[in-house]
């Protein structure tokens, strides 16, 4: 993503950025994550498997997860964050399942051929039944709103 190779560090991304934003995050669950601003335009979560938000950067821990809502980050197929779900059908074929976290009420998207290692959020337009946390149905103007790749 963003020509950041999962189990590269932040060490070898500054190297190849040297403009680039590296920072302490972290999400709603505390969890202790890498915000990294390569341009206004491109900016990407990491997870490096630091487990305490209030230490100091590891700058040679591997990289583990990256997710970005940057419409500039593209998959190989030309996915990106921003378009329409209809149009990522045409590519990794039909909505297989969306399914609704538990947690932060997330909604995840599978296509039928979707690559390995991809994971689709979308914006909050899966449509569910009652109580269901599945459901194969969505608005029709449904968009992806970020793309993450993990480990």
């Amino acid at each position: 993503m963003a020509k950041i190779r999962l189990g590269s560090n932040l060490h070898d991304v500054q190297q190849r950025y040297p403009q680039a934003q590296i920072t302490r995050s972290s999400d709603g669950d505390g969890a202790a994550l890498v915000s990294i601003v390569l341009t206004p335009a491109i900016g990407l979560i990491a997870y490096t498997g630091e487990d305490d938000p209030a230490v100091a950067l590891d700058m040679h821990r591997p990289i583990s997860y990256l997710e970005t809502d940057s419409p500039a980050c593209r998959t190989a197929a030309g996915v990106h964050p921003q378009m329409a779900l209809a149009t990522a059908e045409q590519y990794y074929g039909p909505v297989r399942q969306i399914t609704l976290s538990e947690i932060e009420a997330r909604q995840f998207v599978e296509f039928a051929h979707q690559p390995d290692g991809l994971q689709f959020q979308i914006d909050d337009s899966g449509i569910f039944k009652g109580n269901e946390r599945t459901s194969r149905r969505h608005q029709p103007d449904a968009r992806i709103s970020h793309i993450s790749v993990g480990l």
